[in-house]
């Protein structure tokens, strides 16, 4: 079965991670984490932090899933997606580095502070300066998941998800969208009694979740006549060594 716990994506300021629906499903030896691929133009904002013009499509093929530590750790990014002239999976995976050893509590960290600097050095608006990451990786004996939130102000470990004795086969966490995250998250409710943990089925139920968050998404916050999430299904597998 799995676990079902929906975390909050937005921070103490109202800031939310706006237009990405990303899962992570994992049982104990396996991982897939999954993403839309939908990143909008930048706009300039009002004083109240809205568009003043209207956004565009900047594409649909983004590739939002990371991998790092030789491919040890993977995982997946909402929020802000450029910073510095670089992709923030592309800052994140470089903090980790491709040391196999890296510990995921270490990398966590690492990952919060480098996403803390490039926020606050970014010419990103106050107001949309947020991004989320999902990392997993080996958590002792099996599988864990660390849920990292960094503002320009500040990064926390949001959570903090291992494999326990009486943990369901499964555990999964959607960041991303509020009414996306709300679609995708019911899609994974409706196979909690799914038995199957191979790569698979593990696989195909990311992909469908992403899926229902993408058609269940909605209005992007910097025009309301397109969908917030969109574009292409991406994938990152891990197995535990």
């Amino acid at each position: 079965m799995f676990e079902t716990i929906m975390t909050q994506s937005r921070d103490s300021m109202g800031r939310h991670p706006g237009m990405t629906i990303g899962v992570a499903l994992l049982s104990r030896r396996i991982a897939i984490v999954a993403s839309d691929g939908r990143v909008m133009s930048p706009v300039p904002l009002g004083p109240d932090g809205a568009a003043t013009t209207p956004a565009v499509i900047a594409t649909d093929d983004e590739d939002k899933t990371f991998r790092a530590a030789s491919g040890r750790i993977i995982g997946c990014c909402a929020g802000v997606m450029r910073l510095g002239g670089r992709r923030a999976t592309e800052l994140v995976a470089a903090s980790v580095g491709e040391d196999r050893t890296a510990l995921l509590d270490h990398a966590a960290d690492r990952v919060g502070r480098a996403l803390q600097v490039a926020l606050l050095a970014s010419d990103v608006s106050v107001q949309r300066r947020l991004v989320h990451a999902l990392l997993v990786g080996r958590d002792g004996a099996s599988l864990g998941l660390r849920h990292v939130m960094a503002t320009g102000d500040s990064f926390s470990i949001e959570e903090r998800l291992s494999f326990q004795r009486g943990s369901p086969a499964r555990l999964w966490r959607v960041i991303g969208e509020d009414v996306a995250r709300t679609a995708s998250s019911s899609a994974l409710d409706r196979v909690t009694n799914a038995q199957n943990v191979n790569l698979d089925s593990l696989r195909r139920t990311a992909t469908q979740a992403v899926r229902a968050g993408i058609n269940g998404s909605g209005p992007s916050p910097d025009n309301p006549d397109l969908p917030a999430c969109g574009g292409t299904v991406r994938v990152a597998t891990l197995f535990a060594p």
